[in-house]
């Protein structure tokens, strides 16, 4: 583990694997997903803001996921979801810990 990774928080590790990309990548990506308490938008949204077929758009967002999958930015999403690991976990299993699949379904996650 790279020891400025254990003092950022999860969202400065994404923040900086999202850097990563070039920007157009990463203004599909962040604006079709949603970043942070900000939603996002359908493709049909962005298809009028950034004038861009849909098809372009979601072919830029596969791009900008596959390079997010390449060695250096991967290490940063690993150790973020690492570091979130207890916070995942309470907002699936609630107070009793146990995860019931029927639950799954209902639940409104913080992330």
């Amino acid at each position: 583990m790279n020891p400025t990774n254990d003092i950022q928080t999860p969202e400065q590790l994404i923040s900086r694997a999202l850097r990563s990309l070039d920007n157009d990548l990463r203004q599909v990506l962040i604006l079709h997903n949603g970043n942070g308490d900000t939603p996002g938008s359908s493709y049909e949204e962005l298809t009028g803001r950034l004038d861009r077929p849909s098809r372009d758009l979601i072919a830029t967002e596969k791009t900008a996921i596959r390079n997010l999958r390449r060695p250096p930015a991967a290490r940063l999403v690993i150790e973020a979801l690492k570091k979130s690991d207890n916070v995942i976990w309470q907002a699936l299993a609630g107070q009793d810990n146990v995860v019931y699949k029927d639950n799954l379904n209902q639940l409104e996650l913080p992330f």
